[in-house]
Parts: C-alpha cells; sequence; structure tokens
C-alpha cells in the first residue's frame, strides 16, 4: 500500500510537533492531522477514514 504524503507544507509542520496522525478521508480525500479521532472525518463526517503513518 503507497502512503500519500502530506500535501501541504502546514500539514508537514503540523506533523512534526509529534504524537500526530495524518488522516485521510475516502469521501472527500482530504488531509487531516489529527492527535486523537473519532469515526469521522473533521471535514465532511464521513465514516470512511484512514488513520496511517508517513515517515
Amino acid at each position: 500500500m503507497s502512503l500519500i504524503p502530506p500535501q501541504t507544507e502546514e500539514i508537514e509542520r503540523a506533523l512534526e510537533q509529534g504524537n500526530r496522525r495524518l488522516l485521510h478521508c475516502l469521501n472527500c480525500g482530504g488531509q487531516i492531522v489529527a492527535i486523537r479521532h473519532g469515526g469521522s472525518c473533521l471535514r465532511c463526517s464521513s465514516e470512511a477514514v484512514i488513520v496511517e503513518r508517513y515517515d
């Protein structure tokens, strides 16, 4: 499975703060950096969210 790298410098900076995860919504395609996250996308409220690490 290939990972999608951070799409903006803002996302990269947020990931560098530590204890963060890059989230991708399968519904809207948005990237979100979250410390903890429930079961839905913070952008579109879809339940289709993947949590992954990008190093």
